[in-house]
């Protein structure tokens, strides 16, 4: 068995704890350590997890030592080593600097343009083609042979020609449907009027 040297606290208070009742059991993303008593497991994200003890290790840790952790905020390691929980490594950030932290920008130095639209774009890739994800959506529609449906009906309301992409469409705008509706309520409502007299 590999014996790891695990990076937390190692204070008189955490090391009076007991050896863990249950026998070493390799994690399956790596090695597994003892702290406070009980094993923590390697996740595959590089952090060490216990759930019956609470969760993650350096955010239990922290708890312990040094109180809940506040409304907003999240841990950070240092070194972006999730298995160095010492505590000169953890930063206490808020979220948005946290994600800030870990953001990668990648520069966008090929420029190329559009193969749908002809849009000059920047990627970070050599090998991108399209400017945003309908331009793809259009190509690979084309590519594969579908053409959107075009109908040209006459207005319900005004008797205007117009272009839909529905069958079923019965006006060429918001207002003549509004019309109409308004004149099928009025009818309705004049049709129940002579019904009661």
């Amino acid at each position: 068995m590999v014996r790891v040297v695990a990076r937390v606290c190692r204070c008189a208070e955490c090391l009076a704890f007991p050896p863990p009742a249950k026998k070493h059991k390799r994690g399956k993303y790596g090695p597994s350590i003892v702290w406070r008593g009980r094993w923590w497991w390697q996740t595959k994200d590089g952090y060490y997890r216990n759930q019956k003890a609470g969760g993650l290790l350096h955010c239990v840790m922290w708890e312990a030592h040094r109180g809940p952790i506040p409304d907003g905020y999240e841990l950070h390691h240092s070194d972006e080593d999730g298995t160095n929980n010492d505590w000169d490594n953890l930063e206490l950030l808020t979220r948005l600097e946290h994600k800030r932290r870990h953001l990668r920008v990648y520069p966008r130095q090929f420029r190329r343009n559009c193969a749908t639209c002809g849009d000059p774009f920047s990627s970070a890739v050599k090998r991108a083609r399209f400017c945003s994800a309908s331009c793809k959506t259009i190509a690979c529609r084309k590519r594969h042979g579908w053409k959107p449906a075009v109908y040209r009906p006459n207005c319900a309301e005004c008797g205007t020609p117009f272009t839909a992409r529905r069958s079923d469409a019965r006006f060429c705008s918001s207002a003549c449907m509004q019309r109409a509706g308004l004149a099928r309520r009025r009818n309705q409502a004049s049709l129940a009027a002579g019904l009661q007299h």
